[in-house]
């Protein structure tokens, strides 16, 4: 890329965490093949774990036409509604 070269490193020796040292490419490429596969997992571990309530606020099913109303509310709602118009889905009735 753009006439630019890489520099190589060869790794001829690692010290795994048991101890033992590795010499061999294979041996060397397994390990860090299973390490790096394995790192992830360890430390999604470790991350604490959040309470989905904390950030969502409690959603009522039912909050939808289940509210009591009396018949001068419902009275007084629609005399307040503009012949020829609808409310759209962003006003709320209950006001």
């Amino acid at each position: 890329m753009g006439g630019r070269k890489r520099s190589k490193h060869n790794i001829n020796n690692i010290i795994t965490d048991a101890g033992e040292s590795l010499t061999e490419k294979v041996e060397i490429a397994d390990y860090f093949c299973k390490y790096f596969s394995e790192v992830g997992a360890k430390l999604a571990d470790k991350i604490q774990k959040s309470k989905r309530k904390v950030y969502e606020p409690r959603r009522n099913v039912n909050s939808i036409g289940l509210i009591e109303a009396t018949t001068e509310k419902v009275e007084e709602v629609i005399g307040g509604l503009k012949e020829g118009k609808s409310p759209g889905p962003d006003r709320d009735l209950r006001q």
